[in-house]
Formats: C-alpha cells, structure tokens, sequence
C-alpha cells in the first residue's frame, strides 16, 4: 500500500500572527473551510492546517502547560504511546 500525507496540522502558539505569516508573509491562500480556530491552505494534493495549540493538545488528550522553554511547549508523546501504543 503506498503511503502519503493528506494533510498536516500545525499546532501554533498564536493563531492569528501564523495565520497573518503564511496569508500575507507567504502569499498562501486560504481555503473557506476553516473557521475561527483552524485554517486550512491547500498545497496541490495536500493541505496544511493551522490551530491553536492549547486546543490540539486539548484534542489529543495531552497535557499542555505554557512555559517559556520551546522544548516544554510541546506536548509529551507519553501519553499517547501509554494509550495509542501496544508492545
């Protein structure tokens, strides 16, 4: 079976500066779909998805704390092997 990406959705710190960059820094244009939490940018057989973070992790049922540090923005893959992943 041949495997590919459909889509890929960033989780971003402030969703209307990433919103602002790749609509007016990149030129990307946006498709009608979204609405005020995600934004979705087709890219010729993909799509990239912008969403705030806080509501990603929220999605993804991990912990999300806000802290300074880039490594501790990002949410732990724990709890996910603990719930998704069976060795």
């Amino acid at each position: 079976m041949r495997q590919k990406f459909s889509i890929i959705t960033l989780g971003v710190h402030d969703f209307q500066r990433a919103l602002d960059f790749y609509e007016n820094g990149l030129g990307w244009k946006k498709s009608g779909a979204g609405n005020d939490n995600i934004a979705f940018f087709p890219l010729g057989g993909m799509v990239l998805a912008l969403y705030p973070r806080e509501l990603l992790a929220e999605d993804a049922t991990v912990n999300h704390e806000e802290t300074d540090s880039r490594e501790s923005r990002l949410p732990t893959m724990q709890p996910l092997k603990q719930k998704w992943m069976k060795y």
